[in-house]
């Protein structure tokens, strides 16, 4: 892969990672309520299942030629269904207050940050048309192993990585500006569901 063409593939990805959705809501979440700890676990979840999917896609394509219609019909429906109810689960939390990285609420462990932030990406079977979409014109066949990994899977890894975060760190900045509030509970859920259903009728 050419520097020009590497370029051009690193810009598609931030860009599809960098637009908000279900993912970055869920960062401005963790960020918000549990704090800059939690979210970089967040993050590790959110690229584990990235790279999941990048991988499954890139494998179809080359072995299949593409995604069967009706496995990504299924995998919306369930990921829609998952993503609003944990939207609805958000609704009843009447406040959030600043969180200290000394104490992120351990109400939630460690690893359940984690948990959420790889639900929230592999539920998302948009990510798999993007990748299907994606990686033909950069992808040959022929390509080495190593080569795939470094130029077409550690991109994806990076950018995913420092877009999550950027929105961890604007949750956390929210709400230190804001130190707590009554609504952005209620405003996080309506996001949250909002993403599902355009998600649904996508």
């Amino acid at each position: 892969m050419t520097f020009k063409l590497l370029l051009a593939y690193c810009s598609a990805i931030f860009v599809a990672s960098i637009i908000p959705g279900p993912s970055t809501f869920l960062a401005l979440l963790q960020g918000s309520h549990y704090g800059i700890f939690a979210g970089f676990i967040g993050a590790i979840g959110n690229v584990t299942a990235s790279l999941i999917q990048a991988i499954i896609t890139y494998y179809i394509i080359l072995k299949i030629g593409g995604i069967s219609p009706f496995i990504f019909f299924c995998l919306k429906i369930f990921g829609s269904t998952y993503i609003i109810y944990v939207g609805v689960k958000l609704l009843p939390v009447k406040s959030f207050t600043q969180p200290s990285d000394g104490n992120v609420q351990i109400s939630k462990s460690i690893i359940r940050h984690g948990i959420d932030g790889f639900l929230f990406a592999i539920v998302n079977p948009k990510a798999l048309t993007f990748f299907a979409a994606l990686f033909p014109k950069f992808v040959h066949p022929g390509v080495i192993e190593t080569t795939v990994i470094l130029a077409i899977f550690m991109p994806i890894a990076i950018i995913a990585f420092i877009c999550f975060m950027a929105y961890v760190v604007a949750g956390f900045n929210l709400i230190k500006i804001f130190n707590s509030t009554i609504h952005i509970g209620k405003i996080f859920g309506i996001f949250v569901i909002a993403a599902g259903i355009i998600l649904l009728f996508s």
